[in-house]
Formats: C-alpha cells, sequence, structure tokens
C-alpha cells in the first residue's frame, strides 16, 4: 500500500487539530474556573488559578474567542478524516481499475467480484483508514486533556483515570467480538454479489426452469446472514462505546463526593475539573467509537492490503499512463494507406495458469504472414480464446515468445498508433446510439459516410435506415430493439470501421445461425490482404479458407 506524502503531511495536520482542540478545552476549563472567581463566589486564591480575576467583559470576549478556535479545531479534524476516506476510496479503486485494465492479469476477474471490490472492499478499508486518524487524533485529545486534569486536581484526576483504564479491560474484550463478528462479512458480500449477478444474467433459465424460490431462498439466506453479521458488529461498537459514559458519569459523582467531603477542593478549581473531565469522557467515547468501528473493517482493509501487495502502478497520484513509452498522439496521424497488416511469429510458446502444474498450451510454433487469415481450432477448453489472449498481449506467455513484423508483439499492442480490433462471442454494446456504439474504439472520430460503409460490409445498413433515427438509433445496455445476430454485426462493423492491422475473432459466431453467420464470413474474407485476422472458432464457415491452421489438442489436466 503506497502513502502520498500529502496524505502524510494531512495526517500530521489531524494531529495539529487534535492538539488544538485540547488547548481550547483547557482554556475554557480555566475561564471557567476564574468566571467563577470573579463573581464573587470563592476566595481570589482558589487552587491553580491563583489570584487572576480578568474582568467580566474580558472573560466573555475570551470565551468567544475560545469557542471560535475549538469550532474551527472540530472543522479541521471531520474535513481531514473526510479528506483521508475520499482520497484513499478514489486511490484504491483508481488502483483496482488500473490492475483490472493494464496490469499484467493471468487470468480474468468475475464482474460480480469486481463489483464487491469496488463498492465493498475499497471503501470499508478506506474508511477503516479514516477511522484510524480518527482514533489517533483523539487519542492526542486525551493525551493533553488527561495531563492537565493530573496538574489541575492530581487526587480527582488519579481516582477516575484509574477507574477509566479498568473499563479498557472489558472493550478489550468486546474488541474479540466485533472482529469475529466482522471477520466473514466480506465473504458474506461477495457470495451476496456472485448470487445476484447470476440471477440477473440467468433470470429467465431461472424462470423457466421454476427455480426462483429456491433461488429466493438461496440468496435471502445470504442477505440475512451479511445483515445479521454487520448488525452483530454495530451492536457490540456501541456497547464499547457506552462504557465509558456509564463509568465515567459514575466516577464523576463519586469524585465530587469525595472532593467535598474529604478534600475539600476550592470550587473553581472542581468547576475546571469537571468541565475538563467530561470533555475527556466524549473523547474516550469518541476515540472507542472510533477505534471499535475500524475494527468492522479491518478485514476488508486486509484484504485490500493483500490485493495490491505487489502493485507497482505508477502516476496514479496524477493521470494513469497507459503506454508511456509511447505518445497518445503524434503530429502526423498515419492514415489507412500507411498501415500494414503485421506478421506474426510464435515461438516455442507455453502457457499454464498460477496454481496449475499442466501447462494449457505447450511450445507452440507458428508463423503468420501478413494480411493472411490464421484459423485456430480445437474443441472446448482447449485454450483457443487463451491463445488469442496471448497474441493480442491481454496474458503473458510462461515462456516463449511471441513477435510482430520481427519485434515484440506487445510494444505492437500496446502502441496506441496501432489498430487493432476485437470482436467476441457475445456483443459488447452499452447504451447509447448506434453512431457512438460504431465510434467506441475508433482512433478518430467516423463520417457518416464511413458509418454506413461499415454498416453496409455486414449487411446492417438497410436495417439501420429503416429506423426514422437511423444512425442516432438509441440502444439499451442489452442491445435492443437489435436482435442477438444484428448485434453482433454491429460489433463487426464496429471492427472494421477502424480500419484494422490485426483483428481478433474469438467464436464470434458461436451463438448465431448459418444465414445471418453467412454476411459476417463474407465480409471477413474481404480483408485478405487488408487484415491479419486470426480466428478462434469451431464453425466451419468462419475458418473456411484460411491460410493457416492452429490445432489445440484437448486440454487434460494432471489428476492428483
Amino acid at each position: 500500500m503506497r502513502f502520498s506524502r500529502r496524505a502524510t503531511l494531512w495526517f500530521f495536520m489531524a494531529s495539529l487539530a487534535g492538539m488544538l482542540l485540547s488547548f481550547a478545552d483547557i482554556a475554557i476549563g480555566v475561564v471557567l474556573g476564574a468566571f467563577v472567581q470573579t463573581l464573587g463566589f470563592e476566595s481570589k486564591d482558589a487552587g491553580f488559578l491563583g489570584g487572576w480575576q480578568p474582568g467580566i467583559t474580558s472573560l466573555l470576549l475570551l470565551i468567544l474567542g475560545i469557542g471560535v478556535v475549538r469550532a474551527l479545531g472540530q472543522i479541521a479534524i471531520r474535513y481531514f478524516s473526510q479528506w483521508t476516506f475520499q482520497t484513499f476510496v478514489a486511490q484504491l479503486r483508481l488502483m483496482g481499475l488500473y490492475c483490472m485494465l493494464r496490469g499484467s492479469q493471468s487470468q480474468t476477474l468475475e464482474a460480480a467480484q469486481i463489483n464487491h471490490e469496488i463498492d465493498e472492499i475499497y471503501p470499508k478499508a478506506a474508511l477503516y483508514l479514516s477511522q484510524r486518524v480518527q482514533t489517533f487524533t483523539s487519542l492526542v485529545h486525551l493525551l493533553a486533556l488527561g495531563s492537565f486534569l493530573v496538574f489541575a486536581a492530581h487526587r480527582e484526576a488519579a481516582m477516575t483515570l484509574t477507574g477509566l483504564g479498568l473499563t479498557a479491560g472489558l472493550v478489550l474484550l468486546i474488541h474479540r467480538r466485533i472482529r469475529k463478528a466482522a471477520a466473514t462479512i466480506p465473504a458474506q458480500h461477495l457470495e451476496l454479489s456472485q448470487g445476484i449477478e447470476g440471477i440477473s444474467r440467468n433470470w429467465l433459465l431461472v424462470r423457466v426452469l421454476r427455480q426462483g424460490q429456491a433461488e429466493f431462498e438461496k440468496l435471502s439466506g445470504s442477505i440475512r446472514g451479511y445483515a445479521k453479521n454487520a448488525l452483530k458488529a454495530s451492536m457490540w461498537v456501541q456497547i464499547a462505546s457506552a462504557l465509558p459514559q456509564l463509568f465515567g458519569i459514575a466516577l464523576l459523582v463519586a469524585v465530587i463526593a469525595c472532593s467535598v467531603k474529604y478534600w475539600h477542593t476550592p470550587g473553581p478549581q472542581l468547576l475546571a475539573f469537571t468541565y475538563l473531565y467530561l470533555r475527556f469522557v466524549q473523547s474516550c467515547v469518541q476515540l472507542i467509537q472510533n477505534w471499535s468501528t475500524a475494527a468492522t473493517h479491518r478485514p476488508n482493509f486486509d484484504r485490500a492490503v493483500r490485493r495490491f501487495e505487489n502493485f507497482d502502478g505508477q502516476g496514479l497520484d496524477q493521470n494513469p499512463r497507459f503506454a508511456p513509452e509511447f505518445e497518445a498522439s503524434t503530429p502526423n496521424e498515419p492514415t489507412s494507406a500507411d498501415l500494414h497488416p503485421p506478421s506474426l511469429t510464435l515461438d516455442s510458446l507455453t502457457f499454464g495458469f498460477p496454481n496449475r502444474e499442466t501447462m494449457l498450451i505447450t511450445d507452440l510454433s507458428c508463423e503468420i504472414e501478413a494480411g493472411q487469415r490464421c484459423a485456430i481450432i480445437g474443441p472446448s477448453g482447449s485454450g483457443k480464446s487463451t491463445l488469442i489472449g496471448l497474441i493480442s498481449g491481454v496474458l503473458t506467455p510462461t515462456s516463449g515468445s511471441i513477435l510482430a513484423n520481427g519485434e515484440d508483439a506487445l510494444a505492437f499492442m500496446a502502441n496506441p498508433s496501432s489498430r487493432i480490433s476485437f470482436v467476441g462471442s457475445h456483443p459488447f454494446l452499452f447504451k447509447g446510439s448506434i453512431r457512438t456504439n460504431l465510434a467506441y474504439g475508433c482512433s478518430t472520430v467516423p463520417s457518416d459516410e464511413q458509418c454506413w460503409q461499415a454498416l453496409s460490409k455486414v449487411q446492417l445498413d438497410n436495417l439501420v435506415r429503416s429506423f426514422s433515427a437511423g444512425l442516432e438509433l438509441e440502444l439499451d445496455s442489452h442491445g435492443t430493439p437489435l436482435s442477438t445476430g444484428e448485434q453482433q454485426r454491429l460489433c463487426l462493423a464496429r471492427a472494421l470501421l477502424n480500419e484494422p492491422q490485426i483483428l481478433f475473432l474469438d467464436e464470434m459466431t458461436a451463438n448465431l445461425d448459418e444465414e445471418t453467420e453467412r454476411p459476417i464470413a463474407a465480409a471477413i474474407a474481404a480483408l485478405a490482404g487488408k487484415t491479419t485476422v486470426v480466428v478462434a472458432s469451431h464453425r466451419a464457415a468462419i475458418v473456411r479458407g484460411a491460410d493457416k491452421v492452429i490445432t489445440l489438442p484437448i486440454f487434460r489436466a494432471d489428476k492428483s
């Protein structure tokens, strides 16, 4: 976990604000004692105040000034705490997105896992840090007040501080229960997120198979379990926070009785002590509440630490650069005539997922000439999609190399001036117009003519023209009103619109019928010599006519 210098500075400033609040409280206690003396209720030489007796006007102005200082201290503490929370939750989310989009991943994350981290783990990990800051400022406040209490009335201070110290043992016992209740909350939230995502993706299947009641009972159990442990942790936090107040007031009553009957403490001194002691108890309550609340979020903080234990992203305090070795744009943007399809060379390529002894792809070598179409075939689970991930630079090979035009393929793929397109088995569309979806990922803003040409190549232009809105037709997050086949052709049109040097197709026609597949196959065949195409498929129409064919064997994991 990386803490910036600015965060350390603001943490120090929060400590100073805690000291400022302490001095303000001490000053109020002293002024209250002096106020009693000024009104003539006590002798002028009463306790630690000595003979100090300012005028009423001076006292009122002093109280007003101290009140302003105290208010500023409270504002500073709360702002620094909120700054810590907002800064670190933003930092954690940036790091999470950076790792997802830029980091070298050897396996993909589920959407439920990503949402769980973004919405649950990171905010509560940041809240843990925020509560720690407030705990520290409360501790600074306590130490300052405690020191002055001992100076002002050492017998009273000894009695009350000893009593409050004994309650710390009970608070520690309660903290064990807080940690126990909080330990399962992150896992329960992840289980809940996964369950909800599964239902939302497969709601039709659940309804048709009449599994709604079973799924409801399963999810409701997760919801109740999450709420039960969260409430249990919250209950113990409130109990721990109430203990200092309960015992503190009882101790104050005992101290006042002893002061009046046995110690004969002067009134102004006892009044100042009482005020400061009540502030001390209030700070104890605040400290324990912050500390206990932090304990409930500690499991999330630990998970965040493990998640970014080896994080090496740079520049996240500013704007992250995803390809720092290249400029995002150049004065002379290359035209389609300047962009040539690359040749690809796979040399002894080997890859295996972590925690698996058997390699999924072993010692694979192949030459793909510029503008050729290479088909990757093989049974399900043989590694077709994985091989596309390796060639495209999304995955890192265990050993071996991949070259583009004789150089490291990763540099070619990472260069913003390279034009690369991808179409997967499921259409990637988002809420917005057809024009917006077509332009996604394009190096330049396409004109209307270019959009219609791309739609024409996949035989989708007549359909789009049939809508009165045309290119401005709004799609929802599911691609409606287009059918699944039409959505997939729109995705291919987007890929072609960018005039790619290399095009990756990963089972893009797996869910389409032959009639819908036919225009897609024709559009791909027309790319011969213009684009290097790497296509993974088990459909004959798509792989027919391929210049190169890579056949992957059935993957068999070692049995232990």
